[in-house]
């Protein structure tokens, strides 16, 4: 009996691969002359810029691309950028978890130097050796873009939009101080905040254009591909008056822009194709040479071109104290987007946890969210009160459809299956060179 199930879960999925792989490979619209001398990648985070703030100057730059985050906060999203793996395969949530070292992780790929830079955000931490973002990315090595070596592979964190919107080293807020900007943004107009989030990313961007005169100082113009991209979106006032990022999985955090910047690759938007976060790594390996023996849930754009569908995964699951209680908040989300919008699907593993993260939210003193609204409430009371209904729906609601998927909700549910029981073999030399220290740590 065991023999036959296996052998009818081996058919069915041979039976889900023929008939939904279509979805992934979209028409390559990808025109590019050479990219066989390109030795090194810069990638260049600017933090929180939703697709549709991608400023016009990038744009004009190279091949900016409509892309789906893997997730909709840093720590997955960028955990799933440098492995080319889901959050759910990966492992990484938050900036408690760390990348599995059995996994391949392009910033420690052999024989390139690999750099990973935060210049102007985490400025609170004294060194790398403490700062989160490096513990969950297991790295130890940050050398500065100007003292880098070729082959290199560079990816800076970059504040982009982050909050506290439009931040510089001179301004009222430190650089993490969210609360302070958002107790008064949240009694100004809402244009207010618009400002400041739009200055924000010009100044990423002015950051940007400092990394490429560093490149073309250097001559590394024709040996390096450019990337320009983002971790996630943010929201700016939806759905009820929602702001930030790491809520739930909407279209303001899951579209955001992905730039190649090369002098052999056409200036061009794409915007009725998706690229996806997973898409990055299989298209550096491919481009560099690197040899993994490891699949990716992505693929390399430029060989087998954009795709017709993204996926994005988010899980919450932390501990609330509520009234001197502690109550365990824990759910997920998974969507499937098209160009034009998507489903989200909804899961809760412990009693009433989304209305308890959107309650909590909402009144406790130290959140973002309850901050802000504190301050709509004095600015304009019966708008804010009328927008709580809206609040919770985004929250609440089990189901949720963006827009037009481009896809049957049926179909959507059955390709989310398909994508989460794709069976990733990891490198084995990468497995068998960690179970080797692992007993040379035991014998010391």
């Amino acid at each position: 009996m065991l023999f036959i199930r296996h052998n009818l879960e081996i058919i069915y999925k041979i039976f889900m691969y023929r008939k939904y792989k279509y979805y992934f490979n979209g028409e390559n619209m990808i025109e590019m002359k050479d990219l066989r001398n390109v030795k090194n990648i810069m990638i260049f985070l600017s933090d929180s810029l939703r697709w549709d703030y991608l400023p016009n100057n990038i744009k004009k730059r190279g091949l900016s691309i409509k892309s789906v985050s893997s997730s909709n906060c840093t720590a997955p999203s960028l955990s799933s950028m440098v492995t080319g793996l889901y959050p759910f395969r990966n492992g990484v949530f938050t900036f408690s978890n760390k990348l599995p070292k059995r996994a391949f992780n392009i910033l420690n790929s052999e024989k390139i130097n690999c750099s990973f830079r935060t210049e102007n955000t985490w400025t609170t931490y004294d060194s790398y050796e403490l700062n989160p973002i490096f513990r969950m990315l297991n790295q130890k090595k940050s050398i500065p873009l100007n003292k880098i070596k070729p082959p290199f592979i560079y990816i800076e964190d970059e504040k982009g939009g982050h909050c506290p919107y439009g931040w510089y080293k001179d301004d009222i807020y430190r650089e993490g101080d969210c609360l302070s900007f958002f107790k008064d943004y949240g009694k100004k107009n809402i244009s207010k905040l618009l400002q400041r989030y739009k200055k924000g990313i010009e100044r990423s961007v002015e950051e940007f254009n400092n990394r490429m005169d560093i490149i073309i100082d250097r001559g590394l113009e024709e040996s390096t591909l450019i990337i320009f991209c983002s971790d996630h979106g943010e929201l700016l006032g939806e759905y009820g008056g929602l702001v930030t990022h790491g809520n739930m999985l909407v279209p303001e955090l899951v579209y955001v822009p992905i730039t190649f910047i090369h002098p052999n690759i056409e200036n061009k938007i794409i915007s009725n194709q998706l690229m996806r976060h997973v898409d990055l790594v299989p298209t550096i390996v491919e481009i560099l040479g690197i040899k993994v023996n490891q699949k990716f849930d992505g693929y390399n754009i430029f060989e087998k071109g954009l795709s017709k569908f993204g996926y994005s995964y988010w899980k919450f699951n932390k501990e609330k104290e509520i009234n001197k209680y502690k109550v365990k908040v824990s759910y997920e989300e998974r969507g499937l987007w098209s160009i034009n919008g998507g489903y989200v699907f909804k899961k809760s593993f412990s009693l009433g946890a989304k209305w308890i993260k959107a309650t909590y939210d909402l009144i406790h003193p130290k959140s973002v969210q309850s901050i802000y609204y504190r301050g709509k409430l004095c600015n304009n009371p019966f708008q804010t009160m009328t927008n709580i209904p809206k609040y919770y729906n985004g929250y609440v609601k089990s189901k949720k459809v963006f827009n037009k998927p481009n896809i049957e909700i049926e179909d959507a549910k059955k390709l989310i299956y398909y994508i989460e029981n794709k069976k990733i073999n990891y490198d084995n030399k990468n497995t068998l060179k960690n179970t080797i220290d692992k007993l040379k740590l035991k014998n010391i």
